[in-house]
């Protein structure tokens, strides 16, 4: 009976804690949203421009080269961003003596430190989605005024979907990756140079990858996510022995 109300107590605070966690990081989402937006629409242009008025081949003239570029370009600087935002949230929060703040909390350590993470991965995800949607609008309205529309067959359409899908997984795992090593390493700065190097390693591949093997750079992409996800599981336990000294 004690353990039955032990257990729904903890439950309780995990639910509070995440409520209190999202309703903290919510007001990022309007930025998220903005600096994806622009940066997305922007980058497009400015490509399309290329592809118009110069002779670059398949990368500049296609839209799916087109899409490729933009949106590696966006998920650059939004993994900068994303690392930014995640080092002031959670990762100052588990260097030095700052760690035993969150050994106050009435739950275990490492679902307060996962709890904190999906809180911050579902408010950052939501807004690079969305403004990867609407951008996606917009960049097919751009595409018809300088390009033939008929061009783009349902094969192209969703070629494109899963280039931004791929990115946005790869976007997840850049600052995940990012997180885990500065906090491993116990330095908040190791956050930006983590994202930075993870950023100069995967762009190359995502751009010619997804412009060429679209198929097989989604499924890659999932595959590396899904290792970087269960890395961070891994980690909660190493967060759960830490000890303040």
């Amino acid at each position: 009976m004690i353990n039955k109300k032990a257990a729904k107590d903890e439950q309780g605070h995990k639910s509070k804690i995440f409520q209190y966690e999202v309703k903290k990081i919510k007001k990022l989402l309007p930025k998220i949203f903005v600096i994806g937006l622009i940066t997305q629409t922007t980058a497009f242009l400015f490509f399309l421009f290329i592809g118009k008025y110069e002779e670059h081949g398949k990368l500049f003239s296609s839209f799916i080269g087109l899409i490729s570029l933009s949106t590696t370009l966006t998920i650059c600087i939004l993994s900068i961003v994303g690392a930014v935002f995640i080092r002031k949230l959670i990762v100052h929060l588990y260097i030095g003596n700052q760690r035993a703040r969150m050994f106050l909390f009435p739950i275990k350590r490492s679902q307060l430190f996962l709890t904190k993470n999906v809180s911050f991965f579902l408010i950052f995800l939501l807004g690079s989605i969305f403004s990867l949607i609407v951008s996606f609008i917009f960049e097919l309205l751009l595409y018809a005024i300088f390009n033939d529309l008929q061009s783009l067959s349902m094969i192209v359409f969703v070629h494109s979907i899963l280039i931004k899908i791929t990115c946005c997984l790869l976007l997840c795992s850049i600052i995940t990756l990012s997180e885990i090593v500065a906090v491993r390493m116990q330095s908040e700065t190791v956050t930006i140079i983590t994202a930075v190097i993870n950023i100069i390693g995967v762009s190359n591949i995502v751009v010619l990858g997804a412009l060429n093997y679209t198929i097989l750079t989604f499924i890659l992409s999932v595959f590396i996510a899904l290792i970087i996800g269960m890395t961070l599981i891994t980690f909660t336990q190493r967060i759960e022995k830490t000890e303040i000294l």
